[in-house]
């Protein structure tokens, strides 16, 4: 409702040139823990990405609003143009997500006294399980299986780490990735890397990992 609604200022620099909070409002926690329970998520994120009639932007999550008059409170700068929709569209939300070391971190750490083997060393990792990918069909597997894969094309619950097959349901999607799925641990029918589509991935994987840890150091 409008009611739960309210409106806070901008940040901006004294000459007002500058904007610090540019389609950035704010929410209770109270209110975004209902909306991390309608979405079904374990975890109350601390930030939304948002529509909300002519507004958008992020609400993030601000435990000393809980107890006072409104739920949301957007800023003037995410109101784009009036509309008479009043319903809050939830886009996005915070999650967590793979970090890696890059340049910048290693420059600084390396003259605190941090030894290069320390970058060294998870690098040799890296390059190993991305080697690890073209010539192990266990690890191109479970690679293919973490990034949702089998589950985009046709998928019916494979357990990627024991080979079993499980009891999901069927989608239409079928052909090479079901037989590979109808592999059991002990009895390969089909491997992963001697399907010309499926290697093709797992060599432009490869690749992409190498060439981030050439051009920025990007270490898992």
């Amino acid at each position: 409702p409008e009611s739960r609604v309210g409106s806070i200022p901008d940040v901006k620099s004294p000459d007002g040139e500058f904007c610090f909070t540019d389609g950035g409002g704010q929410i209770t926690r109270a209110f975004a823990n209902r909306i991390a329970l309608a979405l079904g998520l374990g975890f109350t994120p601390c930030a939304f990405q948002v529509r909300f009639g002519g507004a958008k932007g992020v609400l993030t999550v601000n435990p000393e609003l809980d107890g006072r008059a409104h739920d949301v409170y957007l800023r003037p700068s995410q109101v784009k143009f009036e509309s008479g929709y009043r319903r809050l569209e939830i886009l996005d939300w915070a999650k967590p997500t793979e970090c890696s070391l890059n340049q910048q971190i290693i420059l600084l750490l390396s003259p605190c006294q941090v030894p290069d083997e320390a970058f060294v060393s998870p690098m040799r990792r890296a390059l190993c399980a991305a080697a690890e990918l073209v010539v192990n069909e266990d690890a191109a597997l479970r690679f293919l299986g973490q990034k949702g894969f089998f589950r985009l094309y046709g998928g019916r619950g494979h357990d990627v780490s024991t080979g079993a097959a499980g009891k999901g349901k069927r989608s239409a999607g079928r052909g090479v990735l079901d037989a590979a799925l109808a592999c059991k641990k002990g009895s390969r029918v089909f491997n992963v890397l001697n399907e010309p589509f499926l290697l093709q991935m797992l060599q432009l994987e490869y690749l992409n990992t190498v060439s981030k840890l050439r051009r920025r150091t990007a270490i898992p």
